[in-house]
């Protein structure tokens, strides 16, 4: 039996969620410890990623942890 293929297409930023969104979540919910918020801050997280200039993202995961790190710490100082 053959193994699936990982697609290929969509933009570099795309390909780079699709790699990393899993990773995203864990953080924010470990932070968070609410699942509802963990999935906000997945979607901010993204949002951000698909209108951020991703050619001068050095290091996509890191900058990935940063952001949804930093949107987690907002929501539990509200």
């Amino acid at each position: 039996m053959t193994e699936p293929t990982r697609q290929t297409h969509g933009s570099p930023a795309e390909r780079a969620w699709v790699e990393h969104s899993q990773r995203v979540f864990d953080i924010a919910y470990r932070l968070t410890g609410s699942i509802t918020e963990a999935e906000d801050i997945v979607q901010e997280t993204s949002m951000r990623l698909m209108t951020a200039d991703f050619d001068s993202i050095d290091d996509v995961l890191g900058w990935l942890v940063t952001v949804s790190s930093r949107l987690s710490v907002d929501r539990l100082r509200l």
